[in-house]
């Protein structure tokens, strides 16, 4: 009998990151292990020093870009992995934008205190409303997360959330204890969304557990669950992950926690 997820992680998925956001460089090796349960997969690096400050500043800067494109190619060489470079002709920050439309996933990884405070000013404007994949933050490259806790607001930008998600980790998920935060529903919210979206995870997951949290004062409501959940925890959320990303005090509590984001717009 073919377990629920077998279909899952059959094709080859692509996976998105800045080159640049960790210097010297980053760890290839991380990457490798994070999704070593996918069958196929490749990655595609960028470096965000092309899209930020002048003309002048980017000129300088592609010297070191030759020299780590380099030595990132010389450490994929050596554990096999197949990497490609977005190298775009143009500049301007939505090349960027266009070419997440083609990936399934943006890592931003490893995050400490420093690398936070970063995000999300290192990256063009907008870019995190307009990315075209699903985004995901992890404090280690080694997500070996114990929960995963799903927000759901009556958003659509949650279902594409955990589909994604789904996508790309549903193999390592199936088994993990999902923790459901369902938002109270506002007036005129189509309830019967609910019903479906409760419906397919128990479909999918073999533990599940549902715990309904009030709209007012949200964010510190999920942040009050995750710090009861299994550690370390995900957290998939649609649009609301960029109240995270905007916010210093989630970000420190996401560190503090030792918490992942994965989220959708």
């Amino acid at each position: 009998m073919k377990s629920k997820n077998s279909n899952l992680n059959t094709l080859t998925k692509h996976i998105f990151f800045p080159a640049d956001f960790n210097l010297p460089s980053p760890e290839l090796r991380g990457y490798q292990r994070l999704f070593s349960h996918l069958d196929q997969k490749s990655f595609c690096a960028f470096f965000l020093n092309d899209f930020m400050g002048t003309e002048a500043s980017r000129s300088l800067w592609q010297g070191d870009k030759y020299t780590l494109q380099e030595a990132i190619q010389a450490s994929a060489k050596s554990l096999t992995i197949d990497i490609s470079f977005f190298n775009p002709d143009t500049r301007i920050p939505k090349a960027l934008v266009h070419q997440s439309r083609f990936s399934d996933l943006l890592v931003i990884s490893p995050l400490d205190a420093e690398a936070m405070q970063k995000l999300p000013g290192a990256f063009p404007d907008k870019f995190f409303e307009q990315s075209g994949c699903s985004v995901l933050l992890c404090p280690e490259l080694e997500m070996d997360f114990e929960e995963v806790l799903v927000l759901f607001d009556y958003d659509l930008s949650c279902v594409n959330a955990l589909k994604s998600f789904l996508n790309v980790f549903g193999r390592m998920a199936s088994h993990k204890r999902i923790t459901l935060l369902t938002v109270t529903p506002g007036e005129g919210t189509e309830i019967a969304l609910e019903k479906y979206f409760v419906n397919f995870l128990q479909r999918t997951f073999s533990n599940v557990g549902i715990t309904p949290i009030r709209r007012a004062g949200l964010m510190d409501l999920v942040f009050a669950q995750v710090k009861q959940a299994k550690r370390p925890p995900v957290l998939i959320t649609g649009r609301h992950g960029l109240n995270i990303l905007y916010n210093q005090s989630f970000k420190e509590q996401m560190l503090a926690l030792d918490m992942s984001l994965f989220f959708s717009n």
